[in-house]
């Protein structure tokens, strides 16, 4: 008589997959989020990665799931890396064979295209800072009205 061999399932197979862990190896999930940024950014004029109050909008109204900053700014900072070692290897004019893979490009290059790397050694240090000012404008001195001299 053989013995039956006890099989378990592991615990991570029971459950869903948490959404953030789904965006590094789904592109139509990575699409969804680059999607929600670009447009995050199109309503309020500010990326929602650089500052806490607007990544905890950004979080609980448009993404509407459960996670932390921190966890969300990880998952951000490798798409933003995957993106600038493709920008590297292939240049922005470069086409791509999956139209997906087209579309996860273009809007990766519309976020970070023009971010400053000072930025971003923060965002990889686990520190949001709040952002004062779009990267065309000058910063106003001590706060006054710009049309007053």
């Amino acid at each position: 008589m053989k013995k039956k061999q006890k099989t378990t399932v592991p615990e991570d197979d029971t459950s869903p997959r948490p959404f953030l862990k789904m965006v590094l190896t789904d592109i139509d999930r990575e699409i969804g989020l680059l999607t929600s940024l670009v447009n995050f950014y199109d309503t309020y004029m500010v990326y929602p990665y650089f500052d806490s109050v607007s990544l905890e909008q950004f979080i609980k109204n448009w993404l509407k799931i459960e996670t932390s900053n921190q966890k969300l700014l990880e998952v951000i900072v490798k798409l933003r890396k995957k993106y600038m070692k493709t920008n590297t290897k292939m240049g922005v004019s470069e086409s791509f064979s999956d139209s997906r893979d087209q579309t996860t490009f273009n809007l990766a290059h519309k976020l970070w295209s023009n971010e400053k790397e000072e930025d971003w050694k923060l965002l990889k240090m686990g520190i949001i800072a709040p952002v004062l000012h779009g990267p065309d404008e000058e910063s106003d001195a001590a706060g006054a009205d710009p049309g007053c001299s």
